[in-house]
């Protein structure tokens, strides 16, 4: 009878160092995956940055594969793809940067960006509306905002955009010409050719633009 409880009780011990043993080698790969992912990533940005974005979009992908709850790689995978104007594409991968962190300011800017390039102008609007929501002093939210407003012909409301932009960075050459723009079309050529002055003074390659 002992000889029978010194077994079962060597099978437990046995069993559980065997589970004990997996677990580690389980962690011990999680962790391996997860440091492999971020490589592939920095891989996937360096490329991005020379404008390599097929090639980009195989080590985000690879990053992914590894770690599908990546969030920064879904984000800079939309981004590639975006660099490839493949907008819808884009959509998807900053929508499940979104899913795994609603508060990523940048996917809703970014994912608005190619709502818009895609005529979806009030996908876009409420898509920079979020992107200030989470984060209220960010300027390109409120520039891009402004720039599509103005292409609604919103001239007003985009002035108060752009206005915006240039309160929260008065060097913004390119929010001074937007809103420069917009004053023209609304007949305030006093105040347009004041923005305008100021874009070209921050600015002289603006000048070309004109």
């Amino acid at each position: 009878m002992k000889k029978i409880i010194f077994v079962v009780i060597l099978l437990i011990l046995v069993s559980g160092c065997i589970k004990k043993t997996n677990e580690k080698e389980n962690k011990t790969k999680i962790t391996l995956n997860l440091t492999e992912a971020k490589t592939y990533n920095k891989k996937g940005v360096d490329k991005y940055n020379l404008k390599d974005y097929e090639e980009a979009i195989l080590d985000y992908s690879k990053a992914i594969e590894l770690n599908p709850k990546y969030v920064l790689a879904y984000y800079n995978r939309g981004l590639a793809k975006y660099g490839l104007k493949i907008y819808k594409e884009a959509i998807l991968d900053f929508d499940k940067a979104i899913e795994l962190d609603p508060k990523y300011a940048a996917a809703y800017l970014n994912r608005g960006n190619a709502k818009d390039n895609l005529k979806d102008s009030k996908g876009a609007i409420l898509d920079f509306n979020k992107a200030i929501e989470l984060n209220p002093k960010y300027v390109l939210a409120y520039y891009n905002r402004g720039v599509t407003k103005s292409n609604l012909e919103n001239y007003e409301e985009a002035i108060l955009d752009y206005s915006k932009a240039i309160e929260l960075n008065p060097k913004y050459a390119l929010a001074y010409y937007n809103r420069a723009r917009a004053k023209y079309h609304l007949k305030n050529y006093e105040g347009a050719t004041v923005d305008y002055n100021k874009a070209i003074l921050l600015n002289p390659s603006l000048k070309k633009s004109n």
